[in-house]
């Protein structure tokens, strides 16, 4: 700022009072916009950045420009996260377009039996979620189904409640294509398929041990009969509107081979898209104008069935356009915070906890769990942590990856526990179970930072920018290598 004089005043430093303040009042701006006035968090983002960037001219002197520089460098970084969205949805209008999802929900919904069927239910809806990469259009769909027939099986609502949302956010936690995944991956810098792999090491297991569980909860209803009329539709439905056959496996072949040839993750993705399209057209019969609105504009399709027409008509890029909108609100205030150095303050109040490999990932899962229930918005639950302690992972030398996949493991996976926050919101409507009915049965948010802890402790999945880890951050066998 300038004086009557013209000479420009000197820039004060924040303290950790006020900058705790302020930050808390922006939590509080956030909290009142999504819960009380529910809204979208778009505009509570907004005002956020608004009462940061007055505390930052007002009370620390930084020019209004500077501030300005900062939410655009910030932006910077997250270009790439937006360009991949745009890549995305895209590839999901074409994978639904050319049968592929349709494909794979057909024969997985194919194989349901009572003897497992929790096991079951986990599994499909993780397969669901993964390849459309949205657990809510799972829970929505299929999710419903499941209830209908548990309903009629006798078995307990809030049980195959918990196998669901196992299932669906397992698979939105590991799905390249979910914007959950490619949010939590831009915020913190880390290719997606860098991310994805991490993030296994924690989900797999919590998943699998769930699966286990599920099992022996269910060996309860193992006589009992099945009354499978809802899959049947479904199927029926998907069988009657597709063809289909094995070329349909193509387009995710096409995407792995990416994958495995190292291609970066755009072109990867856009070669799935474009293989999609020509089944779509050669296969499916569409036209090629139709087929390159569906990129656009989404998949869209009247097949008599509401259950269907949620499961098939998503995808295109305007789909995307919410996230991104979301994606420039959030990296716009993370660049105020980090210009004024708020979280900065608070967290070097933090070091005695976080200064071992072990603390800091607890703070970071600890953080995210609390700002979920707070800002009841999974991720403003992602942005905070990873801007509060990104710069003492990097002095830890520990990868990004392990900052990206812990945040994943904290907000992220207590999501539909929040009875306040969106999703807890949609999966208990959808479904029609209460929060506090079906929380023992999410075992996923309760088991996923368990793992996550042990990573920590053991330094399996654990990996460091450098070769040799530092002495003192080590509390086990790392798997230390280079940054690729």
């Amino acid at each position: 700022m300038v004086n009557k004089r013209g000479a420009k005043r000197p820039e004060r430093e924040g303290s950790f009072v006020s900058s705790l303040v302020v930050f808390l009042l922006c939590v509080t701006v956030i909290l009142f916009g999504v819960m009380v006035l529910k809204l979208d968090a778009h505009i509570p983002l907004v005002a956020a950045i608004a009462v940061s960037s007055l505390y930052g001219v007002f009370v620390l002197r930084i020019p209004y420009s500077e501030l300005e520089q900062a939410m655009l460098r910030s932006l910077h970084d997250a270009l790439g996260a937006i360009l991949l969205l745009m890549t995305i949805g895209p590839l999901i209008a074409a994978w639904i377009s050319c049968g592929t999802v349709p494909y794979i929900i057909y024969l997985g919904l194919g194989l349901i039996a009572p003897s497992w069927f929790l096991v079951f239910v986990a599994l499909m809806c993780a397969i669901l979620s993964a390849v459309t990469g949205s657990s809510w259009t799972t829970v929505g769909t299929i999710g419903v189904a499941f209830i209908g027939i548990s309903i009629g099986m006798g078995i307990s609502l809030p049980l195959t409640a918990g196998a669901i949302l196992c299932g669906a956010y397992f698979g939105d936690k590991v799905s390249p294509i979910s914007d959950v995944v490619v949010f939590n991956s831009g915020i913190a810098k880390v290719p997606i398929f860098h991310h994805v792999k991490y993030v296994l090491y924690t989900t797999v297991p919590a998943f699998a041990l769930s699966l286990i569980l599920f099992f022996f909860l269910g060996l309860q209803y193992g006589g009992k009969s099945l009354d499978v009329s809802a899959i049947s539709a479904i199927r029926n439905g998907l069988a009657e509107t597709f063809h289909f056959g094995p070329v349909l496996w193509l387009p995710m072949l096409a995407v792995a081979a990416g994958i495995f040839l190292k291609v970066p993750a755009v072109p990867s993705l856009w070669l799935g898209t474009v293989t999609g399209g020509l089944i779509s057209v050669l296969l499916q019969g569409a036209a090629v104008r139709q087929f390159l609105g569906y990129l656009f504009s989404g998949f869209s399709i009247q097949t008599g069935s509401d259950s269907l027409d949620t499961i098939l008509n998503r995808g295109g890029m305007t789909s995307m356009m919410y996230i991104i909108a979301l994606v420039i609100c959030s990296m716009s205030m993370a660049g105020v915070f980090d210009r004024t150095k708020m979280l900065l303050k608070v967290a070097e109040r933090l070091t005695r906890i976080t200064h071992t490999r072990v603390g800091l990932i607890v703070t970071t899962l600890v953080t995210g769990i609390i700002t979920s229930f707070v800002a009841s918005d999974p991720y403003i639950a992602a942005l905070i942590p990873v801007k509060a302690y990104e710069k003492e992972y990097e002095r830890q030398g520990l990868d990004r990856c392990v900052l990206s996949r812990t945040v994943s493991d904290g907000g992220i996976c207590f999501a539909p526990l929040v009875p306040w926050g969106s999703n807890g919101v949609f999966c208990s409507t959808t479904l029609g179970i209460a929060v506090g009915a079906y929380l023992p049965f999410y075992l996923m948010a309760f088991l996923t930072p368990v793992f996550s802890i042990l990573t920590a402790v053991t330094g399996i999945g654990i990996r460091y920018v450098t070769e040799a880890a530092p002495k003192e951050q080590e509390h086990g066998p790392a798997d230390s290598v280079q940054r690729q």
